[in-house]
């Protein structure tokens, strides 16, 4: 798990890395395309759309991104 966001971001903005990771990880996507989702600005609503939709994991980021 990413516990610790680069140091130069504000608590706000770690916890939204840490939040946006954590949903990518309850998405399926493996720690490294959940870390890419997390720190992108990829629309977290459409990650949650592809999820429901049975999208497979390995294809989210491709398509968010």
């Amino acid at each position: 798990m990413v516990d610790a966001p680069a140091p130069d971001l504000t608590d706000e903005e770690a916890g939204v890395f840490r939040y946006r990771y954590q949903q990518a990880r309850q998405a399926g996507l493996i720690p490294e395309d959940a870390l890419v989702f997390a720190e992108s600005h990829a629309d977290i609503g459409e990650l949650r759309r592809l999820v429901a939709a049975g999208c497979p994991a390995e294809r989210i980021l491709a398509i968010v991104l």
